[in-house]
């Protein structure tokens, strides 16, 4: 058996068909449908099956007896357990387990919640399953309950169709025979045959079509059986129609109910395809030919076209041209040739394409054609070769050209014929030139080549080479000598002897100018002349006399303010050999002209009548030794810094002159002497000195100390004195620049940094470039949550803390409580200090609002008190926990006191030089210093590094800003160089605080700027994260 791959459908869930006498034919793979209808089924089962099968039996049906290759079956089971997996099978009977191929191997399939299965099988369409009784088995895999049943694979006739000699056939006048096939009809177990009776119907339609319609006519029925597997009949038709016939065959039923039709139905038709077929009437085959030179008249070498005229020559006929019965042209119903002779004979064979034609192929009519040519070259010319100019009469023959009927004669320019054009033999009056005689002969089929010969007339007397143009000097009288002009002069023709002379005669004086001598030859009948030109020419040139020297002219010797300066001299004159006196003709300059700054060439040319030129060339210098004017310049005076404009003056020669200098820019206070050079090219120059004063400014930025909430956005402020505008202030926190703005019209710059974490910050103020600085001020950051400070103790006061009496050192007592007022900045509580050894005793009016700043372990605060009783002193008190992470495990304590109507002078400070905000305290000798943290207190106010809060400790930055060159007249070439990955940004002002350009780039890079910039002072900011360098940029 062949190995061929099953077809299975192994779905769980469908509609289940019911044993065959009670099979329902639902879609298969309708699942929900089945769901609904299976309580229906299972009544139906319940009256009909035995008990043992609702008992614990199993039983499996398919949904028909018999099957043909290529049918699905449809299987349905019951009686399993819920949800277990049932093992199917189909193989042949009596073969068991030992089948190998893939159709007959085992699939699963799963019993739904009712014990339910359904499956489908499609029939191999191999050969041995024809005919074959088959055994279906399910096995459940838990219950191992068994079923099992048979069926049959039947055999499907399939007609092979119509025999014919191709899809259609035409005939002429004869009978077409059809013939339709069937394969054999097998049928039963163990491929025993039946036979079943087949009737085969013959009909045609008058269009392609087999099917059968009202118009369709049955043509012959005729009864066989499966043995006999063909039908045939024989066609004939009314000429020229086409009809498609067609065959059905029908099987009938056989033994036992079984049948032999298509899918075992009986009575089920087959019908072949339509054939055409047409009968066509015979036709005689027929052909001639014509010429398209209707009198068969022909001149050699012309084409000529034969047309063949076919009868029932079909639809492609075939011809084969004949010249003197040899094959001749190409399959085409036309001949073309150009090459005919004198009595050719020309045919076709015609071989119609015609179906029905007879009589085929067919030979037409015959042409004899009649070829004629054109005459032959003309035989030798008679008459003279040479004739006289202008002779007459002179004739000319040759002898007559068999078939020419007119003759074309040809003559030399200036001759014509007289008498006999168009004949053999003609009479000519020639010209004054020879040449070639030709003449052809001529008829209807064409002209023959020319026969030529030459004649001469005879020379005339001429001049062949005249004698050529002389020219001679003219001597010192203006004269010369004519020479002989006959020595190169030749002539041709002529009868007799030739003489030659000329006038005027050789050794005849003549005046300076063109003389034209007359050349004459004669011979015995005429003469002829020819002129040629002798010129005397005047070739000495005027003689200069009193040309001037070269002039020198001073500035300072005329007008001492103009450049230009005039010069005289005496006008020089000239005389020539012909013409005596010659004036000039011209003057580049004339004398008392005014001559500009250095050389000026001064010319004046003569020239005689004969156009010989002689010239007077000298020079004209005008030197400037006249230096610029000393200009007035005013003292410049400047805040911070300053950039002079350049100054300028006035010079006879140059006009405006700018001033130089070596330095033109200042940015440290002081009085400086500028010294400007001014010099007009020449070799004169100037120098004028020029005050510059540049002040400083006192910068203060005490505004920067006013307390600033935690979290809210910081502005730095400074004033500088005097109030000047456009002052560039540096502000710098904890020694790191944050960035630059400027003064406006009050003096006051501000800068907004974002926000700080809660600390104290040491703010100062720098007017740049080196200006002046501010001192000192501290900016407190505070949270008015962040809890609160108690302490009281002793520490020993170090030497210098009392500034008064420096050397004193003791016990100092110290008590104080410090905490904000609920919903406020006020810092209440008090604070007093004393120091018996020194005299000295501090105690607090008040503490500033928004002082109290606690960050980690330290805590700080200032305020106002007394000294001894009386005074107005600041102070500030630093304070450090000990027991809080951070602070070394130790209670310090430190005080600074300040009188504030003594400009702030320090009376005591027990860390003195220490930055207000610095870590550095004396640790206490006795008692206890508590920061007390709020309930609740914000977890953003916590610093424990106020460096990395202000963005300066998180990465050290190292950068390096070279700018080449300084000043430049060009571009600046700025070189950034640094450690960090953080962008450089570079922004560029103007001395007036205007924003020139703005560029980021990164360190390792050559950045260049200025090639648009005016001339002028420029100052570049140059930042990357926290770090800040300032350039000055000079633009010259």
């Amino acid at each position: 058996m062949n190995q061929k791959s099953p077809e299975l459908n192994t779905t769980t869930s469908g509609l289940k068909a019911t044993p065959q006498s009670y099979f329902l034919p639902v879609p298969s793979g309708s699942a929900n449908l089945f769901q609904k209808l299976k309580p229906y089924f299972l009544l139906i089962l319940l009256a009909h099956l035995p008990l043992a099968a609702i008992f614990g039996q199993a039983e499996i049906f398919t949904d028909a007896s018999d099957y043909p290759p290529g049918e699905t079956v449809y299987i349905l089971g019951y009686g399993f357990l819920p949800g277990e997996s049932v093992r199917l099978r189909v193989v042949h009977v009596g073969e068991g387990n030992t089948e190998t191929s893939t159709a007959h191997q085992p699939w699963y399939v799963t019993a739904d919640t009712d014990g339910w299965i359904n499956a489908t099988w499609r029939v191999p369409t191999d050969e041995d399953e024809l005919g074959a009784t088959l055994l279906l088995t399910a096995d459940g895999q838990t219950s191992n309950r068994h079923a099992e049943t048979t069926f049959t694979d039947a055999i499907v006739v399939f007609p092979d169709g119509i025999s014919l000699p191709g899809s259609s056939v035409t005939t002429c006048g004869t009978n077409v025979q059809l013939t339709a096939t069937i394969a054999t009809c097998q049928r039963g177990s163990g491929g025993a045959t039946d036979y079943a009776p087949i009737t085969y119907t013959w009909y045609y339609n008058t269009t392609n079509s087999n099917a059968i319609t009202a118009s369709t006519v049955e043509v012959l029925s005729l009864n066989g059986t499966a043995a006999n597997t063909s039908s045939t009949i024989n066609i004939s038709s009314t000429a020229g129609n086409t009809r498609y016939f067609f065959c059905q065959v029908t099987f009938e039923t056989v033994s036992s109910g079984a049948s032999c039709g298509g899918s075992g139905r009986p009575g089920y038709p087959y019908t072949t395809n339509a054939s055409a077929i047409t009968i066509n009437t015979p036709s005689p085959v027929g052909v001639s030919i014509a010429s398209s030179d209707a009198d068969n008249t022909i001149c050699a070498g012309t084409a000529v076209t034969f047309t063949a005229s076919p009868t029932n020559g079909g639809t492609t006929p075939t011809y084969q041209w004949k010249l003197n019965g040899s094959n001749v042209g190409s399959n085409q119903n036309t001949f073309v040739t150009s090459s005919l002779a004198d009595g050719d004979e020309v045919k076709v064979v015609l071989t119609s394409s015609d179906f029905c034609a007879t009589g085929n192929p067919a030979t037409s009519n015959a042409i004899v054609t009649a070829v004629t040519s054109a005459p032959a070259t003309p035989g030798s010319i008679s008459g003279p070769a040479t004739v006289c100019p202008n002779e007459t009469g002179v004739g000319y023959s040759i002898q007559a050209v068999p078939g020419a009927t007119s003759y074309n004669w040809t003559l030399p320019a200036g001759a014509s014929i007289t008498s006999g054009a168009g004949t053999n033999s003609i009479t000519v009056n020639f010209g004054g030139s020879g040449g070639q005689i030709g003449v052809s002969a001529a008829n209807d089929c064409g002209v023959s080549s020319p026969r030529t010969t030459t004649v001469s007339i005879a020379a005339t007397l001429v001049i062949a080479d005249c004698a050529d143009d002389r020219m001679a000097d003219a001597d010192a009288a203006c004269e010369a000598v004519v020479p002989n002009f006959l020595n190169n002069v030749t002539t041709s023709g002529g009868c007799g002897s030739v003489a030659l002379s000329q006038s005027p005669a050789a050794g005849t004086i003549v005046a300076k100018g063109t003389h034209v001598i007359t050349i004459t030859a004669t011979d015995d009948v005429t003469s002829v002349s020819c002129t040629a030109n002798f010129t005397v020419k005047d070739v000495t040139a005027p003689v200069v006399s009193a040309c001037p020297a070269n002039i020198t002219v001073f500035s300072n010797s005329g007008d001492p303010t103009s450049c230009a300066q005039i010069a005289t001299w005496t006008v020089p004159t000239a005389t020539d050999a012909c013409d005596g006196a010659v004036a000039y003709n011209s003057a580049s300059h004339t004398p008392g002209t005014s001559f500009p700054l250095g050389t000026t060439a001064v010319s004046y040319t003569f020239q005689d009548a004969a156009g010989n030129g002689s010239a007077c060339n000298f020079s004209v210098t005008v030197v400037d030794n006249t230096s610029p004017v000393k200009p007035t310049l005013a003292k410049v005076t400047a805040y911070c810094e300053v950039e002079l404009t350049v100054p300028s003056t006035t010079d006879n020669c140059a006009g405006t002159i700018d001033g130089t200098t070596a330095n033109s820019y200042f940015d440290e206070p002081g009085l400086y002497t500028v010294s400007w050079k001014f010099d007009d090219g020449n070799g004169n120059v100037s120098y004028q000195d020029q005050a510059v004063e540049v002040y400083a400014v006192s910068v203060d930025a005490s505004a920067s100390s006013t307390p600033v909430p935690y979290n809210n956005a910081i502005t730095l402020s400074a004033k500088i004195s005097p109030a000047v505008s456009g002052i560039e202030i540096e502000f710098s926190v904890d020694g790191v620049s944050k960035g630059t703005s400027f003064t406006n019209g009050t003096g006051t710059a501000s800068l907004n940094i974002g926000t700080l974490a809660v600390g104290v910050y040491r703010v100062t103020a720098a007017a740049l470039p080196n200006c002046g600085e501010s001192a000192d001020v501290y900016l407190p950051v505070y949270d008015p949550n962040g809890g609160f400070l108690t302490g009281g103790g002793w520490i020993s006061s170090p030497q210098g803390a009392l500034v008064a009496s420096p050397l004193i050192t003791g016990k100092a007592n110290f008590g104080f409580v410090a905490k904000y007022k609920k919903g406020s900045s006020q810092v209440d509580g008090n604070t007093e200090f004393q120091f018996s050894a020194g005299g000295f005793n501090f105690k607090s009016n008040f503490h500033d609002a928004g002082t109290l700043v606690i960050s980690g372990p330290k805590a700080t605060y200032r305020g106002v008190g007394t000294v001894n009783g009386s005074g107005n002193y600041g102070f500030v008190v630093i304070a450090i926990d000990g027991a809080l992470n951070g602070s070394g495990g130790t209670d310090q304590f430190r005080i600074k006191i300040w009188d504030k109507d003594n400009n702030d002078s320090v009376v005591y400070d027990n860390q003195n030089g220490a930055f207000e905000n610095s870590g550095a305290a004396t640790t206490i000798g006795g008692g206890s210093i508590v920061i007390h943290e709020a309930k609740g207190k914000s977890a953003g106010s916590k610093v424990e590094d106020p460096q990395i809060a202000l963005g300066y400790g998180e990465q050290s930055l190292d950068l390096s800003v070279k700018v080449t060159p300084n000043p430049t007249s060009a571009i600046f070439q700025f070189r950034l160089d640094g450690n960090a990955d953080l962008p450089v940004t570079i922004r560029v002002i103007d001395l007036s605080g205007r924003l020139i350009e703005t560029r980021t780039t990164v360190t390792g890079q050559n950045l260049e700027l200025g090639a648009n910039y005016v001339p002028g002072v420029y100052i570049a900011r140059v930042s990357q994260g926290a770090m800040t360098q300032v350039v000055r940029l000079i633009k010259q």
